[in-house]
């Protein structure tokens, strides 16, 4: 983008200025067919093979998926894994993202069934679907953690999907 205003003596003074390198992305929540523009998710830019986080943001889905991340700018050109998490889904990762000067893209599918949240599908999350089970918004014992599938009541397809994801971290 480019910036103008008026120096010493009225002559015009230009600066361009840096544009913000963009992570681009897209992330399937599976087993999901709620309103995925109500979901957010916490994306983390990782050093490249390492735990080590330099970037973490929560960023809006939109009915697609798709999700813009301004980067920060100390995060240099290279190459990064990516990680997202979204409620109720395990946290995955896309290793080797190339960020280059303009930014970078990453496509991450994420694993339904993690109710209470600890990124892995557990007799836990057993727990809390069947405290929340036959429940819709308004009842007491409402869990929207525990509607896995995102239609508005927790029932069988809940346990379905936690069932046939069970064990997975």
């Amino acid at each position: 983008s480019l910036e103008y205003r008026l120096g010493p003596k009225d002559l015009i003074e230009i600066k361009v200025l840096e544009s913000a390198k963009l992570l681009k992305g897209n992330i399937k929540l599976l087993d999901f067919g709620g309103d995925v523009s109500a979901v957010s998710a916490t994306i983390e830019i990782r050093n490249a093979g390492s735990n080590i986080v330099r970037q973490t943001e929560v960023v809006s889905l939109d009915a697609g998926g798709d999700f813009v991340l301004p980067i920060d700018p100390s995060i240099a050109a290279g190459t990064y894994d990516i990680t997202a998490k979204a409620s109720h889904w395990l946290k995955n990762i896309e290793a080797s993202v190339v960020i280059d000067g303009v930014g970078g893209s990453a496509t991450l599918a994420l694993i339904n069934g993690d109710v209470d949240g600890d990124n892995a599908v557990t007799v836990f999350d057993y727990a809390r679907l069947s405290d929340a089970f036959d429940t819709v918004p308004g009842d007491p014992a409402w869990d929207a953690e525990a509607d896995l599938d995102g239609d508005e009541s927790v029932t069988v397809f809940d346990y379905a999907i936690l069932s046939n994801n069970f064990d997975l971290v």
